[in-house]
């Protein structure tokens, strides 16, 4: 399973931007598409392989898919947005 988002943390989206906000430390973040799908699932509880599944109907590498999703779940994991 992915790591949850945590329960600190606002997902809004706007009809240009989607935007995190993170109430207990009061940051807002902009992060792009791929970075919001890979949030969204951690919303949903699915599985990292699931994830990889999505992620590659849009970019056939899953070798580069697989590094962005470490990376990224890396740094949501250093912001306090996911646990």
């Amino acid at each position: 399973m992915l790591p949850k988002v945590n329960p600190q943390v606002l997902i809004r989206e706007e009809p240009d931007e989607t935007y995190v906000i993170h109430m207990g430390t009061g940051k807002i973040y902009r992060f792009n598409q791929t970075a919001i799908t890979m949030l969204k699932a951690c919303q949903e509880g699915i599985t990292k392989s699931k994830l990889i599944q999505r992620l590659t109907e849009e970019e056939s590498d899953r070798p580069v898919v697989e590094k962005d999703i470490e990376e990224t779940l890396a740094k949501f994991k250093e912001l306090d947005i996911v646990k």
